[in-house]
């Protein structure tokens, strides 16, 4: 597959995660697609630094740490 090609695909998912979608790309102005790029990309990169025994964490805006499982 060459850069431009183009795989298509549908998802089916349940009625909340598609009102979650939209409302993210309504927030954010970003395409449907390019939200799953994105989030593809986060999940391999996830993947990636638990694979390498790393963690993956959040912090919030009060500086506290949570650690992500279940990738």
């Amino acid at each position: 597959m060459t850069i431009t090609d183009r795989l298509r695909f549908d998802v089916q998912m349940p009625e909340e995660l598609a009102d979650q979608l939209d409302s993210i790309s309504d927030s954010t102005g970003l395409t449907h697609a390019e939200i799953f790029r994105r989030a593809v990309a986060l999940y391999k990169e996830a993947k990636n630094i638990e694979k390498n025994n790393g963690k993956v964490l959040f912090k919030n805006a009060q500086g506290e740490m949570y650690h992500v499982v279940g990738l």
